[in-house]
């Protein structure tokens, strides 16, 4: 666990990005492993549009709060934090991952109007601000949400953009990268706990087990168990279907590289490659 000093640690993330897996890698690392996913959410809450840091109880060396928030002045979190940590995943698994964790949480997409409907606002609504899609959606659009967290990388606290997938490639090496550009003193036995507890396995079994036993945390709801059990739907790994991707690609795949090849390249993204790669599953 850490031996520095306290440092207000913010997680800032595009919804759908890989922040809930995120906080159990720093869990791990921080306080080593935990039964139920409370733990996790509380070591690790959420900020709100009009909280600046949440009061944690009992972390006296450290405390972690995500954001799915851009950066902008009005970021009262984010003006707050000692250091940042910007977990960034490509737009594509974004959009398709969200689209699950709307199946799952009860909100209906069966029909065509609806797919269509979702798709083309995840896409037109790709530079839009916060509040500007609708009064709750506080993460604004994909492009705007990673931009303006780019754009803040001069400031002068620390901040380290780490991409979803390259965590997934290297867990270990990409935590150890972050470890040291933002001197969070974590050794390697730290990030090797913090890797095992955030791992798919781990994580699947914690899911498993509170939606069948109804334990309130990061993973049970009505909703979610009523899909959990119909449909076969999951928190973690969601499904996705072969019918949602063909209809992407049928009708909706040209604006979609119009809207996101510009700052995926910057991020290194070869977006086409990605959206073909998910045909051949």
């Amino acid at each position: 666990m850490s031996r520095l000093k306290t440092k207000r640690v913010l997680t800032a993330s595009y919804p759908k990005s890989g922040a809930t897996w995120f906080r159990f890698l720093t869990y791990g690392i921080e306080k080593g492993w935990a039964m139920d996913s409370r733990s996790v959410k509380k070591h690790n809450p959420e900020t709100g549009k009009n909280i600046d840091w949440p009061e944690l109880a009992g972390d006296a060396e450290r405390s972690f709060v995500k954001t799915h928030m851009p950066y902008w002045e009005g970021n009262l979190a984010a003006n707050k934090a000692d250091v940042v940590i910007v977990v960034v995943r490509n737009p594509f698994d974004c959009m398709m991952s969200r689209l699950s964790h709307n199946r799952l949480n009860g909100v209906e997409i069966s029909e065509p109007h609806q797919l269509h409907n979702f798709f083309s606002s995840f896409i037109s609504s790709a530079n839009m601000k916060q509040y500007e899609i609708r009064p709750d959606r506080l993460d604004g659009g994909w492009t705007n949400h990673y931009e303006s967290w780019r754009d803040a990388e001069s400031w002068s606290k620390g901040l380290a953009l780490v991409r979803f997938e390259d965590l997934i490639k290297d867990c270990s090496g990409e935590l150890e990268k972050v470890n040291q550009a933002l001197d969070l003193g974590w050794n390697t036995l730290d990030i090797e706990r913090g890797s095992l507890f955030g791992s798919k396995k781990w994580m699947s079994a914690l899911e498993n087990h509170e939606v069948a036993h109804q334990i309130p945390g990061m993973f049970y709801s009505p909703a979610r168990a009523q899909a959990f059990e119909a449909q076969g739907e999951r928190f973690v790994g969601g499904k996705r279907t072969h019918s949602d991707y063909e209809t992407f690609v049928k009708n909706h795949v040209g604006d979609f590289m119009k809207a996101f090849t510009a700052p995926c390249e910057r991020l290194g993204y070869d977006l086409a490659s990605i959206i073909e790669s998910k045909r051949m599953r």
